[in-house]
């Protein structure tokens, strides 16, 4: 196969065929006509990826080699009208050693190969007469233009406005279209069911792919291929069964992406990687937002000296979720003091102190409050 090769699509189900998101978009648009470097720009893919799908689908079955697209016209059309002329040249002149060989024109496959040449133009002049001749033979009609007075405008104007009578027939028309029949009609609107009947197959054909490849993706516990297709497939048309599929889907690839990005921020946290547990934190509590999870993330971003602003509007997030939990009041001080915002961390430490005034953290917290302010 190469970038000129064009693809047929065969008579096999493509919704038993374990078909990918990108294999499925790919055989949606082979059509007998597009060549593999037109389906690569199609799709927004190099022509070595585009061969490689459609081997893929060889392989499997889904399609095969179409006829190749015939040459340009006007080029084979030279060449034998050459041959011909050369054919019956050597013919009557069988001389090798002739440097210059003029077709006769006695001979019809010479003429029916050798265009005439043509003729000469003639001058300015000639034509100029020409035309005088012309049109001193075409006969002058002059038609009368009727004066238009304000009394014929009145009384034109008056004739529109007027409603015609329920006896009275229509005016015949003046602009001298005449319209089309009723066969003319119907044939013009039987073609337009026509394309959009093969406009709905074609679209079908697309959703049914989606369909297929999404469900052999849930099959193999591909959440997120599945959800891709079925968005393509709702891209086509819009059905309710395909979008509750989708929101169930979007529940599930969340939840399945927060317990792994839990697992995964954990063991960094316990290695003390904190840029690497503050990313999976936060991807985390944005997948399925929880107090625990954002107060985590504001404490990796503290102790890794990433974004502090972050970390704040995290842990206000924990707080928010969960007011009387001390310690995310008290990741919420530590940040606050770490930002160098010493009246919110004030007020932090003095609501920790009040929350729980027996906390070793909330004790040790308000003293070094008191005493950064005290040495400003």
């Amino acid at each position: 196969m190469d970038r000129r090769t064009v693809l047929q699509a065969t008579q096999c189900d493509p919704k038993r065929l374990p078909l990918q998101a990108v294999e499925a978009f790919f055989l949606s648009q082979v059509d007998g006509c597009l060549t593999l470097e037109e389906i690569a720009e199609i799709a927004g893919t190099d022509v070595n990826e585009a061969i490689r799908l459609a081997q893929r689908l060889s392989e499997l079955g889904a399609v095969a080699l179409g006829e190749p697209r015939l040459a340009p016209r006007n080029e084979p059309r030279r060449r034998n009208v050459l041959l011909v002329a050369h054919e019956v040249v050597s013919a009557r002149r069988p001389d090798p050693r002739a440097e210059e060989i003029e077709p006769r024109r006695s001979d019809p496959r010479v003429e029916e190969a050798v265009p005439r040449p043509e003729k000469r133009r003639s001058s300015r002049k000639s034509v100029r007469s020409q035309r005088a001749a012309s049109a001193a033979n075409v006969p002058r009609v002059r038609t009368p233009i009727p004066r238009r007075t304000s009394k014929t405008l009145r009384a034109d104007a008056r004739a529109s406005n007027e409603s015609p009578s329920r006896g009275s027939k229509p005016a015949p028309s003046t602009s001298g279209a005449s319209p089309a029949p009723a066969s003319e009609r119907r044939k013009s609107v039987d073609r337009l069911q026509r394309i959009n009947a093969a406009k709905e197959i074609r679209i079908q054909a697309r959703v049914d792919l989606f369909v297929s490849a999404a469900e052999a993706a849930l099959r193999s516990n591909d959440v997120v291929s599945a959800a891709n297709n079925y968005r393509l497939a709702l891209a086509d048309r819009e059905d309710p069964i395909l979008r509750r599929k989708l929101e169930e889907l979007d529940t599930k690839s969340k939840t399945l992406r927060y317990e792994r990005s839990v697992l995964r921020a954990r063991a960094a946290e316990k290695e003390r990687r904190w840029t690497d547990a503050a990313t999976l934190y936060a991807s985390a509590h944005d997948a399925k937002p929880d107090a625990a999870v954002a107060e985590r993330a504001a404490h990796a971003l503290r102790m890794g000296n990433g974004d502090l602003q972050r970390a704040m509007t995290l842990a206000e997030q924990a707080v928010a979720m969960a007011s009387k939990n001390v310690d995310y009041r008290v990741t919420l001080a530590e940040v606050c003091l770490a930002a160098n915002q010493m009246e919110r961390a004030a007020e932090e430490s003095q609501y920790l102190l009040e929350l729980a005034p027996k906390d070793a953290r909330a004790k040790d917290l308000a003293a070094r409050v008191s005493k950064l302010k005290k040495s400003r």
